[in-house]
């Protein structure tokens, strides 16, 4: 153990305990209490949300996002602590499952959901730069930031109601560029899906595109109420 660890030994992402060696952002018990969404289990929530399903070659979700739990704490650093490298790591997780999709159903771009400027300007960064990075090289397919644009700001969705996300998130959006997604399969990224109002505008914008097909894959999903 180095000089520095000892002085500022690293620790857990969720629990704080110091981590033993060999362990990296979460010790190995947080990491084997990950609620990792299985297929049947994401097809069961999934139910419950607004999703627009039908126009999606593929649709993946790696965790479940509950209040208090470990997934809210990873995300939350990542989103406003700047452990920007929390991203990189959930794409790590979820890569296996990402490489299958890819095989099946070649993609040709990765693209995020965006932030506005003014919010990007606030923060410093879009939460999902690291994990597109992450999932572009592993994919092996460009990652491109400036396709889909967000050109309406308000106020942070975590502090709208559910019933009212999907009007402060319509017509927030725009494609630069569209023609350059004629016969395109792209996968849209995302942190956490709640209501399902970002992700089905986004899906809107390009299912009018000539022969453009899509795919979704996200962090995380929030558990409905039930």
């Amino acid at each position: 153990m180095g000089l520095l660890q000892l002085i500022l030994p690293k620790r857990c992402y969720t629990c704080e305990i110091i981590l033993a060696d060999g362990e990296f952002q979460l010790c190995t018990k947080c990491r084997h209490s990950l609620p990792i969404l299985t297929d049947t289990t994401l097809q069961y929530y999934i139910t419950k949300c607004k999703l627009e399903l039908k126009q999606l070659v593929h649709f993946n979700v790696f965790l479940l996002y509950e209040k208090h739990n470990i997934v809210q704490e990873l995300i939350h650093k990542l989103k406003y602590k700047h452990y920007r490298h929390i991203g990189k790591t959930i794409a790590s997780w979820q890569l296996n499952s990402l490489q299958s999709m890819h095989k099946r159903h070649p993609i040709d771009l990765v693209i995020p959901i965006p932030i506005h400027q003014k919010r990007l300007k606030q923060r410093g960064y879009n939460q999902l730069d690291t994990y597109g990075e992450a999932i572009s090289k592993g994919l092996d397919i460009p990652f491109e930031k400036n396709i889909l644009l967000k050109t309406k700001h308000h106020k942070r969705l975590a502090l709208i109601n559910n019933k009212e996300r999907g009007h402060h998130i319509k017509n927030s959006f725009k494609v630069t560029n569209s023609s350059q997604l004629e016969g395109k399969h792209v996968l849209i990224l995302d942190d956490i899906i709640t209501t399902g109002s970002t992700i089905n505008e986004a899906i809107s914008y390009f299912s009018s595109i000539k022969n453009c097909k899509i795919s979704v894959a996200c962090m995380a999903l929030t558990k409905p109420e039930d």
